[in-house]
């Protein structure tokens, strides 16, 4: 695929950023079945809007959910609920936002509560994977997981 930024985190899961109306018919045409837009409604200049991505979606049969997420405020909601549509939703599974940090970010929070992982042992997973992480969203996944631990 020619999709800019994509990792595969396994055969189920891959994670970039927004896509054009071409790379998401590339997208499709790889054999994903389902997308999670994790942009919210202002995101700057995508190449397609959340109500256009959704439509060309179903237009070429894949599965569009968007769960609006902020970079530097990720809530213990929206993991539970990624993590519910991962296990809803038909694989494999593409996840995006604008750049693919938020994506990167809320995978490997989930993948942290899932196999217990410290903050900075998601991080390392993200690392290995190649995942784009700014040192700010690197210290919204170190202190999500901090919380976290602190609650459990």
């Amino acid at each position: 695929m020619t999709l800019s930024h994509t990792i595969a985190v396994d055969e189920r899961l891959a994670l970039g950023g927004q896509m054009t109306k071409d790379e998401l018919r590339e997208l499709a045409a790889a054999g994903f079945k389902s997308i999670i837009d994790l942009r919210t409604g202002d995101e700057p200049e995508p190449p397609m809007n959340r109500e256009e991505e959704a439509e060309e979606a179903r237009h070429l049969g894949l599965i569009y959910h968007n769960l609006p997420v902020q970079g530097n405020d990720i809530k213990p909601g929206q993991v539970d609920r990624y993590a519910a549509l991962l296990g809803e939703l038909t694989a494999p599974i593409y996840v995006h936002c604008q750049k693919g940090q938020r994506a990167a970010a809320v995978s490997m929070l989930h993948l942290a509560a899932v196999h217990g992982w410290s903050g900075e042992e998601a991080l390392k997973k993200a690392d290995e994977l190649g995942c784009p992480l700014s040192p700010a969203i690197r210290q919204s996944v170190r202190n999500y997981i901090a919380e976290q631990t602190d609650v459990g």
